[in-house]
């Protein structure tokens, strides 16, 4: 009898929500929790958010991007969520996907519950997710990792 096994469950739908500060190990922990379940032959998949914004509104933000009181901004950013809210239903409904991750901060009540409530109607089990990290020199660390890797902070070569 295998260890692993989702027969009982039909179908199984789960959208595991992110939680987190920036530079909290966010995606580095969905991307290990995407490679585990696939190697489970779960059918797995991240859809994160940064990414949608990248392709799809602002590729290099400036820092005023992300200030909440910047309501335009704001905007693009509930936006792109919505966007990949939008994409992991219509995985699960074409793809027949079983566990997606959704890699956003999703730090305020109001929005996890508007997440949660999303999947929910839509027939997706959802489970937060928290990547805490109090560890000043973590977080420090993974700043400067991020600022050296992600296409946010990437020089233009003019």
């Amino acid at each position: 009898m295998p260890v692993y096994t989702v027969s009982h469950v039909d179908p199984l739908r789960i959208c595991v929500i992110m939680v987190g500060l920036p530079a909290r190990g966010k995606s580095f922990i969905s991307q290990k929790v995407v490679r585990y379940l696939s190697w489970l032959s779960v059918k797995t998949k991240c859809f994160t958010v940064s990414n949608v914004r990248r392709q799809d509104y602002v590729n290099q933000p400036s820092a005023e991007f992300f200030d909440p009181s910047n309501e335009k901004d704001r905007e693009i950013r509930l936006q792109a969520n919505r966007d990949a809210i939008d994409a992991i239903l219509k995985w699960f409904n074409e793809e027949d996907g079983c566990v997606a991750i959704l890699d956003s901060s999703n730090v305020t009540v109001e929005r996890r519950n508007t997440v949660a409530a999303i999947f929910k109607k839509n027939g997706v089990q959802p489970l937060f997710l928290e990547s805490y990290v109090d560890d000043e020199s973590i977080v420090q660390a993974n700043i400067s990792d991020i600022n050296s890797t992600s296409p946010d902070y990437e020089v233009s070569s003019r």
